[in-house]
């Protein structure tokens, strides 16, 4: 068990880089929802070389694909309302022989033709737990390349074992601290 699930979350951690995997979604079938304002493909202000374009996809997901340079990942997304919140979660429906299903979250805020995003920062939730000032269900799995299974040590390599309600529990104490989530503010292509 113990090595089922240390590939499960080393898998998860390769889904995207520099995020923090769920092994549980954010939304639930009856409470997401569909804005057409996110519809477009998008520019990172602060590196040009990363778009995401997001498509209409079936009933009210979205079909979203990441670009930067050669590196093209293709997700599924849902967003979810959490009181004053949009959250967009992020899913690859079809993984590869070395990723599993996995889901990543982006906060999002619509400002007319931009957008500003950010994912949970893993640094400051590192940091966050080991300090005590936070908490949630997590695991810590090994750093790409090491073969040692599960660690006890302090690590950036979390993924988050909690369940959908905790997550939103968690994800709304913390949507306004700006060292959890550091907006980066993206321009609509063309």
């Amino acid at each position: 068990m113990r090595t089922v699930k240390a590939v499960l979350l080393a898998a998860a951690a390769v889904l995207l880089a520099a995020c923090v995997p769920s092994i549980h979604p954010l939304y639930t079938e009856e409470d997401a929802t569909f804005e057409p304002k996110l519809l477009g493909t998008w520019v990172e202000e602060n590196d040009p070389k990363q778009t995401w374009e997001l498509q209409k996809a079936e009933g009210i997901k979205y079909a979203v694909t990441f670009h930067e340079e050669d590196k093209r990942v293709e997700l599924e997304g849902r967003l979810v309302r959490l009181e004053k919140f949009l959250f967009l979660d992020l899913y690859r429906p079809e993984p590869d022989v070395f990723q599993i299903p996995a889901h990543t979250f982006v906060q999002a805020w619509l400002d007319g033709d931009s957008v500003r995003a950010a994912m949970l920062d893993p640094t400051w939730l590192k940091k966050a737990l080991d300090s005590g000032r936070t908490s949630i269900a997590h695991m810590l799995f090994p750093a790409p390349g090491s073969s040692s299974g599960l660690r006890t040590e302090p690590s950036e390599d979390i993924a988050l074992t909690a369940s959908t309600k905790e997550l939103r529990a968690f994800l709304l104490k913390h949507a306004e601290n700006r060292e959890a989530f550091s907006p980066q503010k993206m321009r609509r292509k063309g």
